[in-house]
This record gives structure tokens, C-alpha cells and sequence, in this order.
């Protein structure tokens, strides 16, 4: 059933938990001259935040985290245009350390640990999915910027060596929320529907989705 604290949890962990730490990685970048830092900040804020529009419509983005009594939201309308325009800038600043091969704090990046590149090829392929996203609402724009994606020299996410996962890295040890819940909590089980399309045509991937009860 629906909880309002899980219908919540997107808007509240973009505003509460994400925003404060975007703040200061901001300052920080600011202080030690590392724009590189803020250019992965403003990618992470986006993959969480493009959820959040999709979700509630109009939130907070250009003056977010700004001393203001009264925050102002901004359009979905906006708040896409505002995301392309900070990708295609971080895109910008990264990408010369990604020509020259080099890292952005590996030590603390449990995604790529640090390989700009990799950073590079997921800020395109984010592009390309919010160009995606408004291709009937806005159809010139989607273009204009799936084939900004696509076009540049490092081009979009190809192959699972590309992909963004935490498993490993920066010293951590993530573990998969599935796994939380089939195992610890026992509660996930396989439905009668699925055994009867996967047993009825001998899906040989059956081992692979389901263990056999002991």
C-alpha cells in the first residue's frame, strides 16, 4: 500500500540530503580552484533531481541552496532547460581531463573511481535521456541536444563496462536493496504467473531470477 513518507522520499532526499552536500562540494571547488569537483557535482544533482520533476512537475533548481526566506520554484519547462544547459557545462570542464586520461578524486568515487571518461560518457548519455524525455513536449530541443549527446567525441554509454554501479569503491562495500529484500527480509517470492510463463515456455533464465526453495 502507499505511504505518504515513500511518495515523499524523492523530494525529500533531493532537498534534505542531496542539496546540502551539492552545497558544499560548490564552496569547496570554489575555494581549492577544482571546478572538475563541481562539474561531477552538478551531474549527480541531475540524475537525482531529473526523478524529482517527473515526479512533483515544478521544484526549486536555479536558486536552490540560496540564503532565501522563500525559495522559488521554477517550471518543469525551465527546470529541463536549466539541466541541459549545467550538463553541457560540466560536460565542457571535464572533458579536457578526460582527453588527457586523467582522474577525479578516485579516491572518493565508488561509480568510476574517478576515471573522467567514464564521467564524460555518462553526463552524455543523462543528456540524451532527458532529450528523450520531452522529444513530444519540446521536440526541437530534444534534438538539438540528443544529437549534442551523441555527437561528441566521447560519445554516450555503449557497453557494460560503461555502466554507472556502485558495487565497489572509495574504500565501501554496496550491496544490492533486492538483496535486502528477498533474503533479509524473506518477504520476496516468486507468483504462480510468473512460474507459469517461465516454466510453461522453459525459460532457461529461470535459475538465474529465482533460487529454488529449500
Amino acid at each position: 500500500f502507499l505511504k505518504d513518507a515513500w511518495i515523499s522520499a524523492s523530494f525529500r532526499e533531493s532537498y534534505s540530503n542531496l542539496l546540502p552536500s551539492w552545497k558544499e562540494v560548490k564552496l569547496e571547488s570554489e575555494k581549492s580552484n577544482m571546478p572538475e569537483a563541481f562539474a561531477l557535482a552538478q551531474i549527480l544533482k541531475i540524475s537525482a533531481w531529473h526523478k524529482t520533476t517527473d515526479m512533483f512537475g515544478p521544484i526549486p533548481y536555479k536558486h536552490a541552496g540560496e540564503m532565501m526566506l522563500v525559495v522559488p520554484y521554477d517550471s518543469q519547462e525551465d527546470v529541463y532547460k536549466y539541466f541541459f544547459e549545467d550538463l553541457t557545462a560540466a560536460i565542457a570542464v571535464l572533458t579536457p581531463k578526460a582527453e588527457q586520461g586523467g582522474k577525479i578524486l578516485p579516491d572518493y568515487d565508488a561509480v568510476y573511481a574517478g576515471d573522467a571518461k567514464k564521467w564524460v560518457k555518462y553526463a552524455n548519455s543523462l543528456m540524451l535521456r532527458l532529450a528523450m524525455r520531452i522529444r513530444y513536449a519540446d521536440a526541437p530541443t530534444a534534438q538539438k541536444y540528443a544529437e549534442q549527446a551523441v555527437a561528441h567525441p566521447m560519445g554516450v554509454m555503449e557497453n557494460k563496462d560503461d555502466e554507472a554501479k556502485m558495487s565497489t569503491g572509495a574504500g565501501l562495500v554496496f550491496v544490492n536493496n533486492i538483496e535486502t529484500l528477498a533474503n533479509q527480509y524473506a518477504e520476496t517470492r516468486m507468483g504462480s504467473s510468473m512460474y507459469a510463463y517461465l516454466a510453461g515456455y522453459q525459460d532457461p533464465r529461470i535459475k538465474a531470477y529465482f533460487k529454488e526453495s529449500s
